[in-house]
């Protein structure tokens, strides 16, 4: 093993170790906190892609996994992807991340989904048939790919189908930054993407849970789709805020809203280097400070977010801290 990459292991284990808490606070109920960790672990400092994980920028990888352990998927290039892209890492619900998710909802039975080829046998009249005929020629020569489709089956047996040619997934895939991935001459997991692109249509119709929408919308973000629902650093921060927990002490006198006015004011101003999910964790971070009500709770909140912000923000952080330490200090001292 070379120095460079021994060093780069011990970055990478150390800022696991210092975003441990945060990561293993925002995990849905269900999620095995040590078991997730560990698959984090292999996935940056063992696996096959764990180099280029690890050269990628730090903030950014940090950031993904966050935002995996906020939809309660694991990275383990099954349920979900830590992918670079452009020297960041970005965070990907895969396949089986949304299977599993739909079928935890309670409301879907099964989900299926197959990439068709030109010599496969394939027929599906929408209105007549309930679900399409697929006989693919496994044993031969099956062609190149020229579709995918998907069925969702709820509950209550109702099939819900998605059928899409090659060109309508290269098209919606040329809408966002990972469109390489989706092609069939140089994307090495093509199949993968594809089915998702045809089973995230086909769920739209199918009876969701706000955790599925959830996911859905995460892989939208990671893939810089506009889909028209708002902001992705809002959407982040709901899911993010649901999930944080720090004690309070007594109601703060400034209120939430204060966090959202200083962002405002600040992004306004300065050019800070950092993407949506940075910013994400910055607006996390000032409403956990922005709601303590006693110093205890305010040191909690600084141990527990600053470690995880970008260098960028760190001063600007610090400066709130500050602002909000004098005010706890100023009210106990005149009660």
């Amino acid at each position: 093993m070379t120095d460079k990459l021994e060093k780069l292991k011990e970055v990478a284990r150390s800022d696991l170790k210092q975003a441990k808490g945060q990561i293993v606070s925002i995990l849905p109920e269900g999620i095995d906190p040590h078991q997730f960790m560990k698959t984090v672990s292999y996935v940056v400092t063992t696996s096959e892609q764990s180099e280029r994980l690890m050269s990628a920028d730090r903030r950014s990888l940090l950031n993904a996994c966050i935002m995996a352990a906020a939809d309660g998927l694991m990275p383990d290039g099954r349920q979900a992807a830590l992918v670079v892209i452009k020297g960041r890492v970005s965070y990907f619900p895969m396949v089986q991340g949304l299977v599993d998710m739909a079928r935890n909802s309670g409301r879907v039975k099964s989900v299926s989904a197959e990439v068709v080829h030109e010599r496969d046998g394939f027929q599906y009249r929408p209105g007549e048939d309930r679900r399409p005929r697929h006989s693919p020629q496994w044993f031969g020569d099956r062609g190149g790919p020229v579709g995918a489709y998907a069925v969702v089956t709820s509950v209550d047996g109702e099939c819900h189908v998605s059928v899409m040619s090659e060109r309508r997934i290269l098209s919606i895939a040329a809408q966002g930054n990972n469109a390489a991935q989706y092609d069939p001459q140089g994307g090495k997991y093509y199949e993968e993407w594809w089915k998702k692109t045809v089973i995230k249509n086909a769920l739209k119709y199918a009876p969701r849970s706000s955790s599925l929408d959830a996911v859905i919308q995460s892989d939208n973000d990671s893939q810089g789709f506009d889909m028209g629902t708002g902001n992705p650093s809002e959407r982040l921060k709901e899911r993010l805020s649901d999930r944080v927990t720090v004690p309070t002490g007594s109601p703060s006198p400034v209120g939430r809203g204060g966090a959202d006015r200083y962002i405002k004011t600040r992004q306004k101003t300065l050019q800070i280097d950092a993407d949506d999910a940075d910013r994400e964790v910055f607006s996390t971070a000032l409403e956990a400070v922005d709601s303590c009500g006693d110093l205890p709770a305010l040191e909690e909140a600084v141990t527990q977010f600053r470690p995880l912000l970008h260098e960028s923000m760190t001063a600007d952080f610090d400066e709130v801290t500050d602002a909000k330490r004098r005010q706890i200090e100023t009210l106990t001292a005149g009660q």
